[in-house]
């Protein structure tokens, strides 16, 4: 960092010098147009010409071996890092099974679409504007379809006609939304314009990309729980059952007020009395727990997976809690 002093010239003008390393390394002599930008978060950006080429408009990556998951994997990648266009090339032709992977995974993006195709090359296109992408909307609709899913995988302790597939169904609307936001967080690196476009300021946009995360984590678990419920009778002693689903909706509520808190900054009362529940509900979850272990080992074994990922849930909710917490105190 250097700094400069601000000059005034005629009573009107400021002005400020260059970095002469800087004006060397650029090309920019007296006399030369340079080109400036300011933006939401207060900060000015000089250039020497009036619009960089951006470090996100266009990779190639190869795809080693003969895996769809390694080339679905790498397209994930680069779509989440923030590429406008993504070229994948094998090194001698792409399998009918890895083109078929590399296409459903560019239909589960936001904006993703193939746009050109042969033997060894695959080209997809992201045609997505900052402008129309709201981050809070996008996490406010994260958090719905995650405590959506743990409520359903729950659910299914109590009935066991339910199905697996419908929560593992909405995994993939969370995966969705978490790659949208994870794209134009990592964009916002190395881009200024993408702040200004989604009209929030780092801080704010960090905090939401944190929160994403968690709210990911908490989805990961609903899964966890309906592949174990799906795999029990209707054997489960009702009353322990009630005990866990009211142990999930708490732990559910919990995710909710936390997200709540850094949505809409609600300040650190409310921030501290989530952390206070939190450890209320984890508490209550190692009492079940310990009373499950009495039961007969086809009860135990069920029951105790799905209390730890209902705590585990918990746990999480007390990271989106920190997180208001720390924003709270940054405001």
């Amino acid at each position: 960092m250097e700094t400069r002093k601000v000059q005034q010239v005629g009573g009107g003008t400021y002005t400020v010098s260059l970095p002469r390393e800087w004006a060397d390394n650029c090309g920019v002599e007296a006399g030369a147009p340079v080109y400036l930008y300011t933006h939401l978060d207060g900060s000015l950006v000089v250039r020497r010409r009036e619009r960089d080429d951006s470090d996100l408009a266009s990779t190639t990556t190869t795809v080693e071996g003969a895996s769809p998951a390694v080339a679905g994997r790498q397209l994930r990648a680069a779509y989440t890092t923030g590429f406008e266009r993504i070229t994948l090339t094998a090194a001698d032709e792409f399998t009918s099974e890895q083109r078929r992977v590399i296409g459903e995974t560019a239909r589960s993006f936001t904006g993703a679409e193939v746009a050109a195709e042969s033997d060894d090359r695959i080209t997809v296109r992201v045609l997505l504007d900052a402008d129309d992408i709201s981050i809070q909307q996008s996490v406010l609709q994260l958090r719905f379809n995650a405590v959506s899913m743990q409520e359903a995988a729950v659910g299914m302790l109590a009935d066991a006609d339910a199905d697996a597939a419908q929560v593992e169904r909405r995994d993939d609307q969370v995966d969705r939304v978490f790659a949208l936001i994870a794209r134009h967080f990592n964009r916002s690196q190395s881009d200024l314009e993408e702040i200004d476009k989604l009209g929030i300021d780092r801080r704010t946009l960090f905090r939401y990309y944190s929160v994403a995360r968690q709210l990911e984590r908490v989805a990961d678990h609903a899964v966890e729980v309906a592949r174990v419920a799906d795999g029990v009778d209707d054997s489960l002693p009702p009353a322990l059952v009630d005990d866990v689903v009211a142990l999930a909706a708490d732990a559910r509520q919990l995710v909710a007020d936390a997200s709540d808190v850094v949505v809409n900054g609600s300040g650190t009362d409310r921030a501290n009395a989530t952390l206070d529940e939190r450890d209320r509900v984890v508490e209550r979850g190692r009492e079940l727990a310990r009373s499950v272990d009495e039961e007969s080992p086809e009860v135990a074994s069920p029951l105790t997976r799905t209390l730890h990922s209902i705590t585990r849930t918990a746990e999480i909710a007390g990271n989106v809690a920190e997180v208001a917490l720390a924003g709270a105190l940054l405001s």
